[in-house]
């Protein structure tokens, strides 16, 4: 345990570093984060590894699920996604519960493989994937937090959607109404894993990392 003054911690020195990006793929699924109706959240299609970040609310007046379904995009060939590391919280009314929890559960997977699964798609076919996502319904008011790495060796279009949890997401998904967005983030980031590394010793006298300060530490571009 360290003991020190938050109030200093800004006047600290600020450490040198370097960094580098890794080709992944971010898909953020935020908006619209609170959910009046169902529809889907967002769509977007992705080769490789791909990072997911989702979280909405259920501001409707009845039992919603949420599904990512996962489409092959190849007509003639098989694909398939590796499932790497997952973590969910929620659904519960707390977004800063249910958001704390699932980066916990995320790291606690990275480390113990509960998060891992291979999933196999024939050419066209979808499927609902992270079925954890929908195993629970979601009660009016409550919302969920999720953080996952897949990996696809074919391009394959991902959709978030909410949905009645009474109806299929499979049949639904061709007619659902695509929602619109509102003042929170949605879109898709490329490069979205960053190294940071640094040569000086770290320890010795105060000093900070910055992250997400949008100066030191840029944000991700993305569309």
């Amino acid at each position: 345990k360290f003991t020190f003054n938050g109030g200093s911690v800004p006047s600290w020195k600020t450490a040198t570093f370097t960094t580098t990006s890794d080709p992944a793929t971010l898909i953020r699924s935020n908006s619209p984060e609170t959910v009046y109706s169902e529809g889907l959240l967002y769509q977007e299609t992705a080769l490789g590894s791909t990072r997911f970040m989702l979280h909405h609310v259920n501001a409707t007046n009845k039992n919603m699920q949420v599904y990512v379904i996962a489409t092959n995009t190849m007509l003639d060939m098989s694909s398939t996604i590796n499932i790497q590391n997952f973590g969910m919280g929620g659904p519960s009314p707390y977004a800063t519960g249910h958001g704390r929890a699932s980066v916990m559960r995320y790291f606690d997977s990275m480390t113990s493989g509960s998060g891992r699964q291979d999933i196999t798609l024939a050419p066209g076919e979808s499927k609902v994937i992270m079925t954890n996502i929908n195993n629970i319904k979601m009660k009016p008011g409550e919302g969920i937090s999720v953080l996952a790495d897949a990996f696809s060796n074919y391009p394959v279009k991902y959709s978030v959607i909410m949905l009645d949890a009474t109806k299929d997401p499979l049949q639904s998904l061709p007619f659902l109404p695509a929602l619109d967005r509102d003042v929170h983030n949605r879109g898709t980031y490329p490069n979205s894993v960053v190294n940071m590394s640094t040569d000086e010793v770290l320890g010795s006298t105060e000093t900070r990392i910055v992250l997400g300060d949008n100066n030191i530490d840029p944000n991700l571009k993305g569309l």
